[in-house]
């Protein structure tokens, strides 16, 4: 396994042929949409350009997704553009325009795009700056944080206009860059490395055979003398994503190792459950897991379960954590007071079909567990599944959880 993939772990999702790949990454784009809406009120989403990603704008204007999309709280920005006019053939945001903009009603204000007319290449990269910064009413030095990036991949490993041994990989510093190569048939302006790598989600679309290799070099070859820009996408707090067909998967020898396991866990308990949460609390240690305890710190017969619940809760569905362990007598109660934060899915569990089915089919993030019927070993059994099960991304769940988070608003 190549050492980018031992420090940071991604989904993968194969998809038959193209039109499925497009379906799922706009089920995926969906869901997430109306989970982050349902926390925060808006979603943003980063657009990158390309044929592959065009099939997914044209996919999400399809009657049957555009009427599901929250489009009036839906904010558009761009991850890269050729330094030519919008009307360009080769303007991505002429592509987008003509596969999404034109065909649902979207709010003029909610579209960024990178300006290249009646400026410089490096204005219109200040202006953009300026433009997000706006936006995400960020301070001096401050990064945004947008909640899903979407990436392409070129066959020589570059994605966004971020190319091999350009020194815009290495503009630590900026939000956005001008970029200028001698290679390059058009100059560009992209997003920084590190607001990609600042983002609630990124996923990769690439799909057809031509791009196997490059798709095979960057997930699986042990190779570090050539640095492809797309290995350097590694988001700090988020969750990376690479969506390809089968023929972009077909030099993949391994597809299985590419799951991204939880590795930062909340815990909460009341007095009924406190016992139990010491002996988990244990357990997960011992397991190299990294554990935040919610309380209750101490044996309180007079304490409640939304106190500590509620703050695990919510850190679930902020990012905070990777999953939750909720426990009370019954387990009903933890369960009760988790659900009522959006972004959770939280269920009481007491048998092992459950603990695992619930996360492949649901995407499963809090466990619920009533420490009176379920003792430390039977416990930790549950858990252990738990944290071991994977969401399989499937078209059919994404659907149904989309129209579950729906009802968060």
């Amino acid at each position: 396994m190549a050492r980018f993939l031992e420090a940071n772990q991604f989904i993968l999702n194969i998809s038959e042929n193209y039109q499925e790949l497009c379906e799922n990454v706009t089920e995926r784009i969906l869901a997430f949409s109306n989970e982050k809406i349902a926390i925060q009120g808006r979603f943003t989403i980063v657009l990158s350009g390309g044929l592959t990603p065009k099939g997914v704008y044209q996919c999400m204007a399809r009657a049957s997704y555009a009427k599901k999309f929250q489009w009036e709280k839906i904010y558009f920005f761009f991850s890269d553009e050729r330094w030519v006019s919008k009307e360009d053939q080769k303007s991505n945001y002429r592509m987008v325009s003509k596969a999404l903009f034109s065909k649902v009603k979207i709010p003029d204000k909610n579209i960024h795009q990178i300006q290249t007319k009646d400026c410089t290449l490096q204005e219109s990269a200040c202006k953009y700056e300026e433009d997000i910064s706006d936006f995400f009413k960020l301070k001096n030095d401050e990064f945004p944080r947008f909640d899903l990036i979407l990436l392409g991949l070129g066959l020589d490993g570059h994605t966004s206009s971020l190319f091999p041994g350009n020194a815009a990989l290495l503009a630590n510093s900026r939000l956005v860059v001008d970029v200028t190569d001698n290679k390059l048939t058009e100059e560009r302006v992209t997003l920084s490395l590190p607001v990609i790598n600042l983002a609630d989600m990124v996923i990769f679309v690439v799909s057809g055979e031509p791009k196997a290799g490059i798709v095979h070099q960057i997930l699986e070859s042990d190779a570090t003398s050539t640095i492809y820009p797309a290995n350097e996408i590694r988001p700090a707090q988020g969750e990376l994503c690479w969506y390809l067909d089968k023929d972009a998967a077909s030099q993949i020898k391994n597809p299985n190792v590419f799951i991204k396991t939880p590795k930062r866990i909340g815990i909460a308990a009341d007095h009924a459950g406190y016992q139990l949460k010491e002996e988990l609390l244990k357990l997960l240690r011992d397991a190299n897991f990294e554990v935040i305890d919610f309380g209750d710190q101490k044996l309180n017969l007079d304490d409640d379960y939304p106190d500590y619940v509620v703050p695990l809760a919510r850190a679930v569905a902020g990012g905070q954590v990777d999953r939750g362990i909720a426990i009370c007598g019954s387990g009903v109660g933890v369960c009760i007071a988790a659900n009522r934060v959006a972004g959770v899915r939280a269920c009481l569990i007491n048998e092992e079909f459950s603990a695992r089915q619930g996360v492949e089919d649901d995407n499963l993030n809090v466990i619920c567990l009533g420490s009176i019927e379920t003792k430390k070993e039977h416990a930790w059994e549950l858990v252990s599944i738990f944290l071991a099960s994977h969401f399989s991304g499937a078209k059919r769940h994404q659907r149904r959880l989309a129209k579950v988070a729906a009802l968060e608003k």
